[in-house]
């Protein structure tokens, strides 16, 4: 995310700014590049910026890591309830897109989701890209 007139704001608020766009946006997490196109401060860093998110949202990751990932995670915190999550895969790209295999996928909360997600973006590194989970029956 990129926020401009950099120049007409000082360090204090631009901080501020970027603690309301983290609290507004937990879920993607983007990286904030404070610009100013008037003076060029700030200007170098959009292609490399763009770069690597276009290099995240076209991540691909082999299944095994996936399952290891996902057993690692799971092993760690488990889904509440009488839910088991067996098996993972990375489905497609752009966005990265996963599927997660679980015995009671409608018993799964959002919360439980959002903590899948977020741990994929920070595994991958995937912060600022939209990560698609689906769970499904592994019955």
């Amino acid at each position: 995310m990129l926020v401009n007139k950099s120049d007409l704001v000082d360090e204090y608020r631009l901080r501020e700014i970027e603690a309301d766009v983290v609290y507004r946006m937990t879920d993607l997490k983007p990286p904030l590049l404070a610009i100013s196109a008037l003076s060029g401060a700030g200007v170098s860093g959009v292609v490399p910026l763009a770069a690597r998110l276009h290099s995240s949202y076209n991540t691909r990751v082999p299944t095994h890591e996936v399952a290891e990932f996902v057993n690692e995670l799971t092993a760690r915190t488990p889904p509440p309830g009488n839910v088991k999550i067996r098996f993972a895969t990375q489905t497609g790209t752009a966005p990265p897109r996963f599927s997660v295999f679980a015995t009671r996928p409608n018993d799964v909360p959002d919360g439980y989701l959002r903590f899948l997600e977020n741990s994929f973006r920070e595994r991958y590194g995937l912060r600022g890209v939209s990560v698609k989970l689906r769970l499904k029956s592994s019955r």
